[in-house]
């Protein structure tokens, strides 16, 4: 990983691998110290705490579960900290990937940013504007990760990485805009740091913090969702003086409407039942849930 960190100007497929690299090495010294702590009694369908946070072992790859012929440079994916602390096997799935680092390279650090004033009117949110190159890996960015909304059924919100050379910015996705951080420079010791510290918090943090929605949940061993659907009883029901929330758990193993775009509402249509399935068996809807 040591010549992404330490060199500002190279060709962009060969940020790749060291990239590749660095994010495995952390991954690695983390199993090393917490893979005797795997959480026991995780509910169904929620990965830890502690997890792991593995690349995938294809780069540059059309990751499956896309019409597009776009490629993401590097994908991530949630494991648990029972697994092997070693790469991902094979081509990343949108319906499975957690995150993509989208890679730029920079002709060269003074260039990039002298050129950063007139090269691009976007900014940050900050009233910093961007260069050329992060401009064009936030675009990129945007596109993959509305695929993997597209692909799954329990996101809030989505993580994604921009790499320009070494300066990494993590962002936050929701449907009503994105959220990026600061200029973490993985050439020095400090930027190292914090950008090691988001990736041990995504393997310490609660599920729901890594953008999951704890309400939705994968069942392996059903081959079906399970969702919970919050409704309100009223006084006159005998539930409490006040109106009161509980929730219903339905079931589906279909979806009727994906969240296919980025922004607005991530509406997603389940025909579901509330029967819980004895088997990986068809289940015969009885509602269609809309979840936005």
């Amino acid at each position: 990983h040591e010549y992404w960190t330490n060199s500002a100007d190279r060709p962009e497929r060969q940020m790749y691998r060291p990239m590749q690299a660095f994010h495995l090495f952390v991954a690695q010294f983390i199993w090393y110290h917490l893979g005797d702590t795997a959480c026991e009694g995780t509910p169904s369908g929620i990965v830890g705490p502690p997890r792991l946070v593995l690349p995938y072992e294809y780069m540059d790859a059309k990751a499956v579960g896309t019409d597009y012929m776009t490629r993401s440079d590097v994908g991530l994916a949630v494991s648990k900290m029972s697994a092997d602390a070693a790469l991902v096997e094979g081509r990343p799935y949108n319906s499975e990937q957690f995150s993509v680092i989208e890679a730029k390279a920079s002709p060269s650090r003074a260039a990039a940013e002298s050129s950063a004033n007139a090269a691009s009117p976007a900014t940050n949110g900050h009233d910093e504007k961007l260069d050329t190159n992060t401009a064009q890996a936030f675009r990129q960015l945007f596109m993959y990760t509305r695929q993997i909304y597209a692909n799954q059924n329990d996101h809030r919100f989505m993580w994604g990485i921009t790499a320009c050379d070494t300066r990494v910015r993590a962002c936050i996705l929701t449907s009503g805009g994105v959220l990026a951080s600061h200029k973490m420079d993985a050439s020095t010791a400090t930027g190292r740091s914090e950008y090691i510290q988001l990736l041990v918090d995504w393997s310490m943090c609660d599920w729901h913090q890594l953008g999951f929605d704890p309400s939705v949940r994968w069942l392996e061993d059903l081959d079906c969702w399970e969702i919970d659907v919050p409704s309100t009883a009223s006084a006159s029901e005998g539930i409490d003086q006040h109106p009161a929330t509980y929730s219903t758990t339905y079931y589906f193993d279909n979806v009727y409407a994906a969240a296919s775009h980025l922004f607005g509402h991530h509406t997603h249509c389940f025909p579901a039942s509330s029967k819980r399935p004895a088997s990986k068996e068809l289940i015969e809807p009885e509602v269609l849930i809309k979840d936005t």
